[in-house]
């Protein structure tokens, strides 16, 4: 089953990058996004805000293109949509197995208090017999609430994947597009040369 979900998964994944390379012309190189665009205003040279950094890059990178991609708008969507329906439906019910159990949790603390053993055994025999048919009878509703459950935790972990993987692209189209020039480096490495072999000197005097 999971591997019709990772399946599912690898389609939407390639057909959402598609989308998002034919909405730049080959000619325009893509804007930097802005979760990763350097702040020169506060510090007048190229930085990349610290207090960006501080959040999760990773959503602020996927939020950005939900906001660009309509098929990814449309998928959080009906995530979102899923979850919801997924408490919903099982209020009812987890409300009603609420009772019950308090309901067979309090019958075995009367038992206790009976003092007659023939009786109380009698009456134990009873109570368990019913909660053993009352567990048979919502057999049908827990298994279906283990496998919504595991299908949750499929989801989630394919969220992420698709995520990782939508992001990892920006980052990568980062890489290319923005990578900073090695000159100040290089400069600065010089600078350093230069003064080392001065104060070297000086120091000899």
């Amino acid at each position: 089953m999971k591997l019709i979900y990772f399946s599912f998964l690898i389609i939407s994944i390639v057909c959402f990058s598609c989308d998002n390379k034919q909405s730049v012309p080959e000619n325009k190189q893509p804007e930097t996004p802005k979760a990763l665009q350097t702040d020169k205003e506060s510090s007048g040279g190229s930085y990349i805000s610290k207090k960006r950094y501080d959040n999760d890059l990773v959503e602020e990178l996927y939020n950005e293109l939900l906001e660009k991609n309509a098929a990814l708008s449309s998928l959080e969507q009906g995530i979102e949509k899923l979850k919801d329906d997924k408490k919903d439906s099982a209020l009812l019910f987890n409300t009603f197995d609420s009772k019950n159990n308090s309901y067979y949790s309090s019958g075995n603390m009367h038992i206790g208090a009976i003092k007659d053993s023939g009786v109380k055994e009698r009456i134990r025999q009873i109570i368990d017999n019913s909660l053993s048919k009352y567990k048979t009878k919502i057999a049908a509703h827990n298994n279906l609430i283990a496998a919504i459950n595991t299908k949750d935790i499929t989801l989630d972990d394919l969220h992420i994947v698709l995520k990782l993987s939508q992001t990892l692209r920006m980052m990568e189209q980062y890489l290319t597009n923005d990578l900073p020039s090695t000159r100040p480096l290089e400069n600065t490495s010089k600078a350093y040369d230069k003064i080392i072999l001065k104060t070297d000197s000086l120091s000899k005097k």
